[in-house]
């Protein structure tokens, strides 16, 4: 089974090797306003996945705390 910084990095490969394919083949050809639209789209869901990998690291979890029973 993947763990989780592994998932994120294939997302982020992933995404990035669709928005320079979509770029490329779509946009550059085209030019038409969806296509730049969608260039975007996918440029926010790399930015994303850059950003959940590099706010997911082992040093910034938050404290965890005892929840006090209630006898």
């Amino acid at each position: 089974m993947l763990d989780l910084a592994t998932m994120s990095m294939v997302f982020a490969v992933l995404t990035f090797t669709m928005l320079v394919l979509f770029f490329v083949e779509t946009y550059r050809r085209t030019s038409a306003p969806y296509c730049a639209w969608w260039c975007g789209t996918v440029t926010a869901f790399l930015i994303n996945a850059v950003l959940q990998m590099v706010g997911s690291t082992g040093g910034q979890e938050w404290p965890r705390r005892s929840v006090p029973s209630i006898s």
